[in-house]
């Protein structure tokens, strides 16, 4: 059993909303940019891990899951990329996506990657991290009386990845070709069937329900965001206007609806997901109050309170629906 595909985090599209509305001429606009670019990397790849899984055709009996955000008693938060679930044994999986010369210095406890142009930067040590949710994960399994083994792994998506001396051995470090043979091997290592396929099942749910997508937290002065539907036939910036029933650009005279809902999606993410009629239209940036009705109902959204007080629910998966007509 495996979940569908991996998709954009609660920060990653965050992180593309910000950088649709942020100043481009503000000084942390390059902050935010390059947090942005480092986000798609990682989720680039996480994607390369799974399509390697995809191509494994593991013929035991597996839960694989992925993409948990989560916390522990203390209230600290675990984001883990990957799980990989059988009768055997419990893999954590940890993913990077790093390029260059990497190098891990175990009484430190630094990463240290050396770019090909000669730059060195320092990380915390991913071999750590990969061993705290490891932990993590192990109580959470005991707590419900299971008792197995938990492997893990911290695997390198990277092909431009090459890796120094590997001063632990509780950790599995690989490039992502090396899955198949590494799965194998664990299942070679642990022999013993120490759970039934329904004790594997319940832990494959025990997993999902700690997940809890919150959204991503983050300091920002959101009177610097530009409001309005933004065209994305100019690169998002600049503001469409309403016209006869649609959006138009003031500059390419483009016409498409999707604009809005990208919008409201950006409002979601970055101001809450209940917005009231004043606060559609000045976000939008329309004067009646019927046209705003007369949109959130054509948009069908969920409510709560009534008369002034009703707020409109933006669903996360607003930019599925259907076109403004």
């Amino acid at each position: 059993m495996s979940e569908k595909k991996r998709t954009e985090s609660a920060k990653l599209q965050a992180l593309e909303a910000i950088v649709r509305r942020f100043p481009k001429d503000d000084i942390q606009y390059d902050k935010y940019k390059t947090q942005l670019a480092w986000a798609k990397s990682g989720l680039f790849g996480e994607q390369r891990v799974d399509k390697e899984y995809l191509d494994m055709n593991i013929q035991i009996p597996h839960v694989y899951l992925y993409g948990l955000m989560t916390e522990n008693e203390a209230g600290f938060q675990h984001e883990i990329d990957s799980i990989f679930i059988c009768q055997h044994f419990v893999l954590v999986i940890e993913i990077k996506n790093y390029s260059g010369f990497i190098e891990f210095d175990e009484k430190t406890h630094q990463c240290i990657k050396k770019n090909f142009d000669g730059d060195i930067v320092g990380f915390s040590n991913p071999v750590d991290q990969v061993r705290r949710h490891r932990n993590f994960v192990t109580y959470k399994i005991r707590e419900k009386g299971i008792d197995m083994p938990i492997e893990s792994a911290l695997i390198f998506a990277n092909p431009k990845s090459i890796l120094g001396k590997l001063p632990f051995n509780d950790v599995l470090v690989f490039h992502v070709v090396g899955l198949r043979y590494k799965i194998h091997q664990l299942i070679e290592k642990h022999t013993d069937e120490r759970i039934t396929v329904e004790q594997m099942m319940s832990i494959g749910q025990l997993v999902k329900s700690m997940h809890n997508n919150k959204p991503w937290e983050f300091n920002i002065d959101r009177e610097k965001l530009q409001k309005g539907v933004l065209c994305s036939e100019c690169n998002y910036c600049v503001v469409m206007n309403y016209h006869h029933g649609g959006w138009k650009c003031p500059r390419c005279d483009n016409r498409a609806h999707k604009e809005v809902l990208e919008a409201l999606d950006d409002y979601r993410l970055l101001w809450g997901d209940r917005i009231s009629n004043r606060e559609f239209r000045e976000f939008i940036g329309l004067a009646s109050q019927k046209t705003a009705y007369r949109i959130l109902k054509i948009l069908n959204f969920k409510s709560e309170g009534a008369s002034k007080n009703k707020k409109y629910i933006i669903p996360r998966d607003i930019r599925e629906r259907i076109d403004l007509k």
